[in-house]
């Protein structure tokens, strides 16, 4: 019993982290300073060189006004490309592939109850959400896969533009790699698929008798274990 207990306590605990990135990573509201001080909170014992990123970036934010935290916000995510927060962009362009991929984050958000929004289910905020409802090892597959190596992607550029926002993404590529358990193997990987702007999608489908797309494989080939329905059409997406 107690082993189930850590287990269940462990996983509520990811899901709070990850969704505290989210609350940081979604448009502001009245209360986004104290969200990013309350996730700097949740990261300071377990992981404190994340929090440590978190903490500056609350430093930044806090003394904004909501308008100029929108405007930042704004700035940042919705006028450069490079620095979008759609993961399936940085892993596919304008590709074919990212509207399947559009399509199997949809169908993985409604298979665990997770409420769409006025992103795209791409959007860094629903991937974090199914990271954190996913089973741990299908989760650990996932990000290991597809979503660090957009990640990093992300990072880059917001590095390069001296975004407060760098510190966001740092904290969570540190979160992601504790939480997930890549190695430095994975995330080396994860670092060379980031290079390929043509990022290999490969899916396959298995025959009408089956009705069933074949799991597909992200830009570091990793296995990713996201079937959907065929009738989904990702063109619709």
């Amino acid at each position: 019993m107690s082993d189930l207990r850590t287990t269940t306590e462990s996983s509520n605990d990811n899901k709070l982290m990850l969704g505290g990135f989210g609350e940081v990573l979604s448009y502001p509201g009245a209360k986004y300073a104290e969200q990013a001080r309350r996730l700097n909170c949740l990261l300071a014992e377990r992981l404190p060189d994340a929090a440590k990123h978190i903490a500056a970036f609350a430093e930044h934010t806090t003394p904004l006004s909501t308008t100029d935290q929108e405007e930042q916000f704004t700035r940042t995510f919705d006028i450069n490309p490079a620095c979008a927060l759609e993961v399936g962009w940085h892993l596919f362009g304008e590709d074919y592939s990212r509207g399947l991929f559009l399509v199997r984050m949809r169908e993985e958000m409604r298979r665990h109850g997770l409420a769409e929004s006025q992103e795209l289910p791409d959007h860094i905020t629903h991937v974090l959400e199914v990271a954190g409802a996913m089973p741990h090892d299908a989760a650990a597959g996932f990000v290991r896969a597809c979503v660090y190596a957009a990640l990093l992607k992300m990072s880059a550029a917001l590095k390069r533009k001296e975004s407060p926002y760098a510190d966001v993404m740092a904290a969570l590529e540190l979160v992601l790699a504790d939480l997930f358990e890549l190695t430095d193997e994975d995330i080396e990987r994860a670092a060379s698929a980031q290079e390929d702007a043509e990022a290999a999608y490969e899916i396959s489908y298995a025959g009408a008798e089956e009705e069933r797309w074949q799991p597909g494989c992200c830009s570091t080939g990793d296995v990713v274990p996201l079937d959907i329905p065929t009738d989904l059409d990702a063109k619709k997406v």
